[in-house]
């Protein structure tokens, strides 16, 4: 990779800075700096899709088309086929093998398909109005436009506002809370947003993990192995499916945006001042601890290490 110079770096960072900021670029910032250089630079994170992210995409994919279905008639009734169908019609590029492309789906329709029948789905229950499903929602905030895409936004029967997020986790163990105070600014920077646009508070972020099943399917079938999964989903549904939501009330979004003001003119700080760069260490505490980065292990190989010229 040849070297940049300090001046052209500096000028495509201020660009895309001053064309706006998403949930996600703020989270690469707080989270490590040098990860936000890079993506902004376009190099592509190391490393293939995992199975847990493929099949995330595909959850989101499919409960995206059944909030359409309902919106546009609330009483329909969706089957497993519809679900199954629109997984399989999903364009998420996924580059494993063609046997692991139908597991992931299977395991992806198996999850959506029992959520939707259990009673703990009342989202879809308590939606009075539909307020955003798949949608871009955006403010402005010290003249930068900072935007945040929410899975699903609505006003239940007591006219109160609501934003879901749905996760897909990998492992089989107890949540990992630490992660936590970024869903926190994640679902403050939704909720902000709604808040502004709508005028309506407080708001409500529900953060719905859906648990990634092991893959023990040994010498079973397909079909054998999704039974499994059906019943032990059956047994423990509280397992497989939870919900976090966090209420914020009119004050603390008005709180926020003095928090969002502080996040973003250290950004520009830190763009006006890049020779400060040189000083941060490309392995911060962060990326070496829950939020493992994903440029970590191309940094540790100095992969970027003529990213710009000496004269930075």
């Amino acid at each position: 990779m040849k070297g940049i110079k300090f001046a052209v770096l500096q000028k495509r960072i201020k660009s895309a800075l001053e064309y706006g900021l998403s949930f996600s670029q703020i989270d690469d910032f707080m989270l490590c700096p040098w990860k936000w250089v890079y993506r902004i630079l376009g190099l592509q994170s190391p490393g293939r899709v995992s199975p847990s992210i493929y099949t995330g995409c595909l959850v989101h994919e499919a409960i995206a088309s059944i909030l359409r279905s309902r919106k546009l008639k609330p009483d329909v009734h969706i089957s497993s086929e519809t679900i199954k169908r629109t997984i399989k019609k999903a364009k998420i590029s996924f580059d494993g093998n063609a046997q692991d492309k139908i597991l992931y789906q299977a395991i992806a329709h198996t999850l959506v398909d029992s959520w939707y029948r259990l009673p703990m789905s009342t989202i879809f229950t308590n939606t009075k109005e539909y307020l955003g499903i798949e949608k871009k929602i955006e403010v402005d905030c010290e003249r930068i436009r900072v935007y945040s895409k929410v899975d699903y936004a609505f006003k239940d029967f007591s006219n109160e506002l609501h934003l879901v997020d749905w996760k897909v986790k990998s492992r089989f163990n107890e949540i990992d809370t630490s992660y936590f105070p970024l869903l926190s600014l994640q679902g403050k920077l939704g909720a902000y947003a709604l808040y502004k646009n709508l005028d309506i508070a407080p708001v409500t972020f529900h953060y719905v993990i859906f648990r990634y099943p092991q893959i023990k399917q040994g010498k079973k079938s397909l079909s054998a192995y999704l039974i499994d999964i059906r019943k032990d989903i059956a047994k423990r549904p509280e397992f497989y499916f939870q919900s976090y939501p966090v209420t914020f009330l009119e004050k603390d979004l008005d709180d926020f945006e003095d928090e969002l003001e502080s996040i973003i003119c250290n950004m520009r700080n830190a763009v006006e001042n890049m020779y400060g760069f040189k000083d941060i260490p490309h392995h911060t505490s962060n990326c070496l601890g829950n939020y493992a980065c994903d440029y970590l292990e191309a940094c540790a190989k100095k992969d970027f290490g003529c990213l710009v010229k000496k004269e930075f």
